[in-house]
């Protein structure tokens, strides 16, 4: 449904008697998690104000959306996740632990800080990997590495 980008066509889609905007599309991804993985934001608002939308869904290796609008540096898009309803900021996958993670290890910079204003955020989760500061520090992320540590205060 969002693969193409077309806010309004999802939009018209989704007005189609017993469309379910949480079924599972190309290889088993949702409509909102491709949106986030291809930086759609125009379709990701639509998606956001549908009824009955799961924004925690997730594919087998516990990837979000916010996972995915996470590691691509989508910052607009982690924004609107952010202020979705019921969104898990902590939720682990196996491929990349949380999108505080994905984030600190890939140098996004705004992302993490968008994410350590998160409610309910636990930037200590340590994984195989380590934490998110230890993932910073090995990629050589100073300015992530610094937020992280101004968290900890």
């Amino acid at each position: 449904m969002s693969s193409m980008g077309h806010a309004v066509v999802v939009k018209l889609l989704m007005t189609v008697e017993d469309t379910n905007i949480n079924k599972s599309l190309h290889k088993g991804f949702l409509s909102l998690f491709i949106a986030s993985a291809r930086g759609q934001t125009e379709v990701i608002k639509v998606l956001l104000d549908a009824e009955g939308i799961e924004v925690n869904d997730s594919t087998d290796q516990g990837l979000t959306s916010l996972h995915m609008a996470s590691s691509r540096g989508h910052v607009e898009i982690v924004k609107l996740l952010l202020a979705a309803k019921g969104v898990d900021v902590n939720t682990v996958s196996s491929e990349v632990g949380t999108s505080l993670h994905a984030a600190s290890l890939l140098g996004h910079v705004e992302i993490v800080k968008l994410l350590l204003d998160a409610d309910g955020i636990d930037k200590d989760i340590a994984l195989g990997n380590g934490t998110a500061l230890e993932m910073a520090t090995e990629k050589g992320h100073t300015e992530i590495q610094t937020l992280l540590r101004a968290a900890s205060a």
